[in-house]
């Protein structure tokens, strides 16, 4: 079954907003009028969607599958708090903080642009 142009971007507004706002899915009923507004959509878009890719659920809508093709809020909330423990050791680590920041082989004398500039003198 084809989606007409304002149920397609009403689709897509609502799997963007679940992404952002870590929904698992879920886009509440009040969240509506504002993806209305943002795509010039109506209801009748919504019933178009709600026959193919939404389940309601006490007055919300339920993107279906949608944790098949997205990660869901646990594992997006675990994944940037390992983020945070491995930069958090890595500034407690005993790196040399003395270390260059070019490698002895990158040394801007070293750079290709540098050595034509050289060999043009």
């Amino acid at each position: 079954m084809r989606l007409e142009a304002p149920a397609k971007l009403l689709f897509w507004a609502m799997t963007d907003h679940a992404c952002e706002q870590l929904t698992d899915g879920l886009i509440e009923g009040v969240v509506l009028p504002m993806l209305y507004a943002v795509t010039g959509a109506d209801a009748s878009a919504l019933a178009e969607l709600a026959a193919i890719v939404l389940d309601l659920h006490d007055g919300n809508y339920q993107l279906v599958d949608f944790l098949e093709y997205s990660r869901s809020r646990e594992d997006r909330e675990g994944a940037r708090t390992a983020a945070r423990e491995k930069k958090a050791r890595h500034r407690r680590s005993d790196v040399p903080r003395d270390v260059p920041h070019l490698s002895p082989r990158d040394t801007p004398g070293d750079l290709p642009a540098q050595r034509e500039r050289e060999r043009e003198r």
